[in-house]
């Protein structure tokens, strides 16, 4: 089967996209900015994804919404742009191509599904938790990211509070000490701890639902 499309975040896509082109894959070139977004077309992009500070995982430095950043990007580029960033149904589909998006697309939500192979208390804290139990952690960093308010998340932000160096978040990560803080012994283990239930959800409803 034939791989058709190739999506490419995170670094310069350049490099990459001669030989995706090449191999007549459809390019997509996730953005979180007006200029990435001009520049990820003349280099040969087929669809701008624009993701805005909505989002889950990792974002943009520039802190722009959604509903901002996906108008603006629609109107400074000839190649289609797809919504990312806080859809998750058809009433953002509808607002997405509003704003001149040709569709959206969706992450956070699809974890919760069956087919994902992720803990089962995640997943129901996905369905559990409010539209105000997220945090950004990272941006001290310069890898800012939005994830669950759990109390690993809460340690992480008092770390990147402390200033300390790249190298001792990485420790921190793998579970190891780091002589400032109080840390918990894997990130695995703190967050299987911070989550209640289990899931019951077995598929993603449809659009609109």
């Amino acid at each position: 089967m034939k791989l058709r499309a190739i999506s490419l975040t995170g670094r310069n896509p350049a490099p990459y996209l001669p030989r995706i082109k090449e191999a007549d894959i459809l390019a997509m070139v996730l953005v979180a900015g007006v200029r990435q977004a001009q520049k990820a077309e003349p280099l040969g992009a087929d669809i701008v994804i624009a993701v805005g500070y909505e989002g889950g995982g990792h974002l943009g430095r520039d802190d722009i919404g959604s509903l901002v950043l996906v108008r603006k990007v629609a109107q400074s580029v000839s190649v289609p742009v797809v919504a990312s960033g806080g859809f998750g149904d058809g009433y953002g589909l509808i607002a997405a191509l509003a704003l001149g998006a040709e569709g959206i697309e969706m992450g956070t939500r699809f974890l919760a599904t069956e087919e994902c192979p992720i803990h089962a208390r995640y997943k129901q804290a996905l369905l559990d938790f409010r539209e105000t139990d997220t945090t950004i952690m990272g941006w001290s960093l310069g890898v800012s990211g939005r994830v669950l308010a759990t109390g690993f998340s809460t340690v992480i932000l008092a770390v990147n509070k402390k200033a300390v160096r790249r190298s001792d978040c990485c420790r921190f990560w793998q579970g190891r000490e780091i002589a400032s803080g109080h840390l918990m012994e894997s990130s695995a283990r703190t967050m299987s701890g911070s989550f209640k239930g289990s899931a019951s959800f077995s598929t993603v409803h449809p659009l609109g639902n």
